[in-house]
């Protein structure tokens, strides 16, 4: 069973219709993308240097709408468009390297949202594509920036 992942621009107060809808894409910009979980993003966040904010998300901190059954919709820390934004094309890489040092993310990033045999030149291929999500993340860490809202995460199994 794969996890549908959007990261969605909005504001805390339309969790509800993003778990409503099915075509995030048509009312927010979103980043859509498979395996991307909250426990990934708590890697993501504690590579940014945020632990307190890492272990809330890694929790039930931030959910902020969702039953047992899904779909759920996280709040993303501030730490991810705050620091996101500001990053150049040459941070990326490094930032990607950190976050594959995460425990979920090294498995859920290497393992299966890529699902390639670990040949040589893997680990060099495998940053290189999470710090292509990171571009797409940084892009719409912007938007929200921009439109003074949040980065929230849409999970449904």
């Amino acid at each position: 069973m794969g996890i549908l992942t959007d990261v969605l621009v909005a504001s805390p107060s339309e969790a509800e219709a993003i778990c409503k809808g099915l075509r995030h894409s048509e009312n927010w910009p979103c980043w859509q993308v498979k395996g991307f979980d909250n426990l990934v993003f708590s890697d993501l966040v504690r590579a940014l240097g945020a632990e307190a904010d890492a272990e809330s998300l890694a929790g039930d901190d931030r959910l902020i709408y969702g039953g047992e059954g899904g779909p759920w919709v996280f709040h993303l820390p501030e730490v991810i468009p705050e620091s996101l934004s500001t990053l150049e094309d040459d941070e990326l890489p490094g930032l990607a390297e950190r976050w594959l040092q995460g425990e979920e993310a090294g498995y859920e990033l290497g393992e299966r949202w890529l699902q390639e045999e670990k040949s040589p030149g893997y680990e060099e291929g495998l940053v290189e594509s999470v710090a292509l999500a990171l571009k797409d993340l940084r892009e719409l860490s912007k938007q929200a920036l921009a439109a003074n809202k949040s980065l929230l995460l849409w999970i449904c199994l």
